[in-house]
């Protein structure tokens, strides 16, 4: 209640501010994993293809599950499922896992982080 004015004050600066903080995550998670990465880069791309894969899988499942939703809450309920906890996993994955899962988890990143613009599209249109 007494926060609302400056939460809706500040609201359009929310992700920008969301992907500068996963970036820096991202970067420092990167740099810490980053010579067995820059040793072998070629196994990178399946590791990327079987991410997005499963982002795509992921996805579609979520889809299929939530089909009694409306179009808008359907969508952001299959964006849910693909992006859930995957900051947390990211961390996860670099403090008790090999460079290997790490690379698949960062690699993951990218999908999860590209569908919510490109699928906006899908959902409703927002007025006002």
């Amino acid at each position: 209640r007494f926060l609302m004015p400056g939460v809706l004050a500040t609201r359009r600066y929310y992700g920008a501010v969301s992907i500068i903080l996963i970036s820096v995550l991202l970067l420092g998670l990167l740099a810490s994993a980053s010579a067995p990465i820059m040793a072998d880069p070629i196994r990178s791309l399946p590791l990327g293809l079987m991410a997005m894969a499963l982002a795509f899988v992921l996805l579609g499942s979520a889809w299929f599950i939530f089909f009694f939703l409306e179009r808008g809450k359907r969508l952001g309920a299959s964006l849910g499922n693909v992006y859930m906890n995957v900051g947390l996993t990211a961390v996860l994955a670099a403090v008790f896992f090999s460079a290997d899962v790490l690379l698949f988890v960062l690699l993951y990143e990218i999908p999860a982080n590209l569908l919510p613009p490109l699928l906006r599209r899908l959902g409703p249109k927002e007025t006002g």
